[in-house]
């Protein structure tokens, strides 16, 4: 670590200071490890802002990736675990369980909101999306229209 500020802010241990590989962190520390609530800048311009526990993303916490795609959850060392949104930039999300940073019980939906597909333990299914013409194909056939004589 380089460039290493330790201070107490509201009675916690806190810590600033930029990595090597010109990541940061700015929040709560145990003896220079991360612990606690604190904000991880990433060199890519991905960033965190959450909990830590021993140096991982742990707890509650929101990360931000550089493809403006995002997640705010649950994290368990250093993955995403427990309940937590994906969500990317065109407006479809998965809301539902995470389970070692994959994606385990939830349910998808499209930018209106819609279900789009659901996952169970992991296994995805398709939700078929009714168009308005098959609605009309179920709907209670008319009579057909008499045809007009010529004049």
């Amino acid at each position: 670590m380089e460039n290493k500020r330790e201070y107490i802010l509201d009675g916690k241990n806190m810590l600033d200071c930029e990595y090597i590989k010109g990541q940061k962190y700015i929040g709560e520390h145990k003896n220079g490890i991360k612990d606690g609530h604190g904000k991880f800048f990433y060199v890519t311009g991905a960033k965190y802002d959450g909990e830590f526990k021993n140096d991982l993303k742990h707890g509650q916490g929101n990360y931000l990736f550089v493809t403006g795609e995002t997640y705010v959850g649950e994290w368990k060392d250093g993955r995403q675990s427990g309940e937590g949104t994906w969500a990317w930039p065109d407006g479809i999300k998965y809301i539902g369980e995470w389970k070692n940073g994959k994606m385990w019980n939830g349910t998808a939906y499209d930018v209106d909101g819609n279900v789009t597909a659901t996952c169970f333990e992991r296994n995805w299914h398709a939700i078929k999306k009714e168009t308005i013409m098959e609605n009309k194909e179920r709907s209670p056939r008319k009579e057909p229209k008499k045809k007009k004589k010529p004049k």
